[in-house]
């Protein structure tokens, strides 16, 4: 059964990220919940690193806290996943990239009354690497995210050696 904690280093980390990113900025205008889940959980065969969703309608109101605002409305808000397990293997830099990786899929908005509107978005690039090995970059979103990759590979890939082929860095959302 997966076991829940608050993730205050993680929050930490997205505080950082939100005040330092311009994509992440919005961000602090709305609530978000970090927590960290043991055992790390799985999903289509491989463990998940982190997730990110949008908590709305009855969760939300459940998840109020005071009394008196659960009778103004649920207000949304964010949680942020992280796997405890692949946490504590990590190093700085790759902590602070999983809990980048996570806040790119939030996303705040206004609507033309001002309320705030939350969403979760997906992944810039979904692909497989054996068809990149195949086929090359055969699309613009692989082409984009190569120029982006082409800097840090190196950086990237010692550290990563022995993860890479059984993790992924999200899922359920993340």
């Amino acid at each position: 059964m997966a076991e829940w904690m608050p993730a205050p280093e993680v929050e930490a980390i997205a505080e950082s990220l939100i005040e330092e990113i311009d994509r992440h900025m919005d961000l602090g205008k709305a609530r978000i919940e970090y927590v960290f889940v043991r055992p790390a959980p799985k999903s289509k065969g491989r463990t998940v690193w982190g997730s990110a969703r949008k908590i709305s309608g009855l969760a939300a109101h459940l998840a109020t806290r005071h009394r008196a605002a659960r009778f103004r409305g649920p207000m949304p808000f964010f949680v942020v996943s992280i796997s405890h397990d692949i946490w504590v293997d990590l190093d700085e830099r790759q902590r602070r990239a999983l809990v980048d990786h996570e806040l790119c899929h939030l996303w705040v908005a206004e609507d033309e009354d001002g309320e705030l509107v939350l969403g979760v978005g997906g992944h810039d690039v979904e692909e497989f690497a054996g068809v990149i090995a195949r086929h090359g970059l055969w699309n613009r979103s692989n082409e984009a995210f190569a120029r982006g990759l082409s800097a840090n590979v190196v950086a990237g890939i010692d550290s990563l050696e022995g993860l890479a082929n059984d993790d992924t860095s999200s899922g359920d959302g993340g």
